[in-house]
């Protein structure tokens, strides 16, 4: 298991689970182990879309909620999941079974440079596939219904917000518009849909080119990130015994000093 992959299942989560979270720094949201935003308190977390800095004024300046995603397919009772979270890609992969054997797995990833999510889901057979976005109701938001599958939003916000949102769904699903979001119905035993903000795909873009190319930023981005090559100075004070101070002979000594010669031999820095 690469060391990048946190893994949770039923077994290990106990009653403390709460839905990862992913994001590019500007969409941030969380998904359960079911691949979607199932409305429950999952230890005082209700899963949602949010926007950094899309907030409502006065007062405290709440974010702006730009809602959650549903499925249905009629499954049986949930019998067992694993969910798996990989921090360098922020690919998020939920596997179930269900109790009628049904066997499932979604993949979900927020995009780096682009205001998309994307949605794979895979049977062990063909079903029939509901997925809803939906916005909850909130003074000073409102929504319109631009097509079957684009809504409209315009908020009374500290930004001015106003913006388009689309559901890009699989194959030839017919996309339908409601007063508070979207939704589409399928039929099939893979599926792949997106959800867009202020965004459109390219012909030929899918579900893998888009990953391809948000991992690829990812790696830059933490490649970037990575301290390689370079002294770190460290300010001491050496007369804080006994966390820094100067020895018998004359040298310093600090608890932390293991700590950071095992940083820097790990991120290839150097310690002065």
């Amino acid at each position: 298991m690469e060391a990048t992959r946190q893994v949770c299942t039923k077994k290990t989560a106990g009653d403390i689970y709460v839905p990862p979270a992913i994001g590019n720094g500007d969409l941030s949201l969380q998904i359960d182990f079911e691949g979607v935003q199932t409305q429950k308190s999952w230890n005082r977390m209700r899963p949602g879309i949010y926007r950094a800095g899309h907030r409502f004024p006065g007062g405290r300046h709440p974010l702006i909620d730009f809602g959650f995603v549903t499925q249905n397919f009629g499954s049986a009772e949930l019998a067992d999941w694993t969910q798996t979270l990989d921090v360098a890609s922020g690919l998020v992969e939920c596997e179930r079974e269900y109790a009628d054997g049904l066997h499932a797995v979604t993949e979900v990833f927020c995009h780096l440079q682009r205001g998309i999510v994307a949605f794979r889901v895979k049977f062990s057979r063909d079903v029939k596939y509901s997925f809803r976005y939906t916005i909850p109701v909130q003074k000073g938001l409102t929504i319109k219904c631009l097509s079957g599958s684009s809504l409209q939003y315009e908020a009374d916000s500290l930004l001015g917000d106003k913006g388009r949102i689309t559901l890009l769904p699989c194959r030839d699903a017919v996309c339908t518009a409601h007063g508070d979001g979207l939704s589409f119905t399928t039929s099939g035993r893979e599926l792949e849909f997106y959800l867009l903000f202020d965004e459109t795909l390219e012909a030929g873009e899918s579900f893998d080119t888009l990953f391809a190319a948000s991992r690829t930023a990812w790696k830059a981005f933490h490649d970037e990130g990575f301290v390689r090559d370079k002294t770190w100075v460290i300010a001491t004070d050496t007369a804080f015994k006994p966390f820094e101070y100067t020895d018998e002979s004359g040298n310093m000594a600090f608890m932390a000093q293991e700590t950071l010669d095992a940083n820097g031999k790990k991120t290839a820095y150097i310690v002065d």
